[in-house]
């Protein structure tokens, strides 16, 4: 802790010798190059103020950058030594994120909080501008969203309860932004795994201020599907188009496996055949008369093993479970061909299924979403579903629960 202290001061030290040097000569040339082309002489005295004062101004900018540094390694030495710290960065350094273990045993909610808290005033230092955020990625980033973007982290404190952790939401939102106008690649983890997408939008929203809240609302809305692209939504009453969407579906598991295997569920023929009829809703996109994509609305009381809401806490989700099973349909897949990828048409999909299932007097949706589908997280997201919990389905494959009361 000593050793890189006195490194810095002693640099500071040769820095500011090597400055006054520099200033000096520049001053100097600067009057002599006046005087002759100019004919006008400045004096020693009016010299010496200026190299002064010059000076004066670099030292302060320049105290201000070691003064900073010393800080940062301060805190790093901090969070290094101190073992409550070490504890829960060790055990989230190996959190599998496949399976989602809970810590409850490992982490008492006392080191949950302590190790945010530290984090929690990097956000007020860097509004006062103590800190620089550059230097704080370099130093900080890995630790900080290693945390932030935990499930466990996220389901055991975060995304509980927002207002309890503004600074935590706040900072996450700064820092991201940080990093995407300078260009950092490095995403430590997919973004499936932002606060935004793993909590309550409304209670999200509510950390913020109305400047910022009205910024971000902007951010995540979807214009109306323009006409003059020329979709259109279509009810598939039989199994004429049945091989259209198959072949879709078959494309786009392929397309999928490419980035994890499983991220997109291939439902068999007969499943998706069963899906063209009622009580379920099969519908078609269609461009210049070509199927290029569709979306199921799937009524999980066909199949009382097939519903969603089996897999989610009647403890911890009161307000799902004193829904009839009556009244909650599934939005079971929505598949876009990838050269029509890129005009939200899941999205537009998703709300067209929310308007169907309404008329059918559907009170809650659910579907699920892989992780590693971003696009489709987002969507989703977008379309006003809030994320539940995250499960084992479909031979073990990872999905995210979502659920939207209509």
């Amino acid at each position: 802790m000593l050793k890189p202290l006195l490194q810095l001061k002693k640099l500071r030290r040769i820095g500011i010798f090597l400055t006054i040097i520099l200033i000096a000569g520049f001053v100097i040339l600067s009057a002599w190059l006046i005087n002759h082309f100019f004919d006008y002489r400045i004096n020693d005295a009016m010299i010496a103020a200026i190299i002064a004062a010059v000076s004066l101004i670099y030292e302060i900018n320049k105290s201000k950058k070691l003064n900073e540094a010393e800080f940062l390694i301060h805190l790093n030495s901090l969070f290094i030594t101190n073992p409550d710290y070490k504890v829960v960065y060790n055990l989230l350094s190996v959190y599998d994120m496949e399976n989602e273990p809970d810590y409850e045993k490992e982490i008492s909610n006392c080191d949950i909080s302590n190790y945010l808290t530290l984090f929690e005033t990097f956000y007020i230092l860097l509004r006062r501008k103590v800190i620089d955020m550059k230097l704080l990625d370099d130093l900080f980033a890995y630790r900080f969203f290693l945390a932030v973007h935990n499930p466990y982290m996220q389901r055991r404190k975060l995304a509980i309860s927002p207002k309890n952790f503004k600074n935590i939401f706040r900072l996450e939102r700064m820092w991201l932004d940080y990093r995407h106008k300078n260009n950092i690649n490095e995403n430590y983890f997919t973004e499936s795994y932002h606060l935004i997408y793993r909590s309550d939008f409304k209670k999200y929203l509510e950390v913020f201020n109305e400047k910022e809240q009205k910024k971000i609302k902007d951010e995540v809305s979807i214009p109306d599907l323009d006409p003059n692209l020329g979709y259109e939504f279509v009810k598939l009453e039989d199994e004429s188009s049945f091989n259209d969407i198959y072949n879709i579906q078959k494309k786009a598991v392929i397309a999928s496996d490419q980035i994890k295997t499983g991220m997109l569920r291939a439902n068999t023929k007969d499943m998706l055949k069963s899906c063209l009829s009622d009580p379920h809703v099969t519908i078609a996109i269609k461009c210049k008369d070509k199927i290029v994509g569709f979306g199921i609305l799937y009524d999980p009381n066909v199949d009382v093993n097939e519903s969603i809401k089996n897999e989610l806490d009647p403890n911890k989700e009161k307000a799902i479970f004193e829904i009839d099973d009556q009244h909650i349909m599934h939005i079971k897949l929505v598949v876009i061909d990838e050269d029509h990828q890129g005009h939200h048409l899941q999205y537009h999909m998703n709300k067209y299924l929310e308007k169907i299932a309404k008329e059918k007097g559907a009170k809650l949706l659910f579907t699920t979403v892989s992780p590693y589908n971003v696009a489709s997280v987002k969507n989703t997201f977008k379309t006003g579903f809030t994320y539940k919990r995250t499960v084992k389905k479909y031979a073990g494959a990872i999905r995210l629960i979502y659920a939207k009361f209509i």
